[in-house]
């Protein structure tokens, strides 16, 4: 109940989505992004956007499976944003990288 997210209008366990992150021997560092569709607009719509370092050529691939994945764990459809490792998780800047990150109420 503690890792529970409400994500419109849907209860998710981000835990069941970092199971499929991890499980994913195609995926060398990922974050779970919540933010607005429009940034700044606390109307808009919410998203989920998963970033992933992927360490396969076929990353369209890896695309479609995680957006299957994901959304037949949490019922979300997720935009996929394939990013470099260093995006995520630097660790000259941090010692453990954030796997979550919800921007839904930071304010512009």
């Amino acid at each position: 109940k503690d890792h529970l997210i409400k994500l419109k209008g849907t209860l998710i366990n981000p835990l069941v989505i970092e199971e499929i992150l991890t499980h994913c021997s195609d995926i060398e560092e990922y974050q779970i992004v919540l933010k607005r569709a429009n940034e700044g607009d606390s109307f808009s719509p919410e998203k989920m956007v998963l970033c992933v370092a992927s360490q396969t050529e076929d990353t369209e691939s890896l695309k479609r499976f995680l957006e299957r994945e994901v959304k037949r764990a949490v019922d979300i459809t997720p935009e996929i944003e394939i990013v470099p490792k260093e995006a995520i998780f630097d660790p000259d800047r941090s010692m453990k990288a954030v796997r979550l990150i919800d921007l839904r109420h930071a304010s512009s």
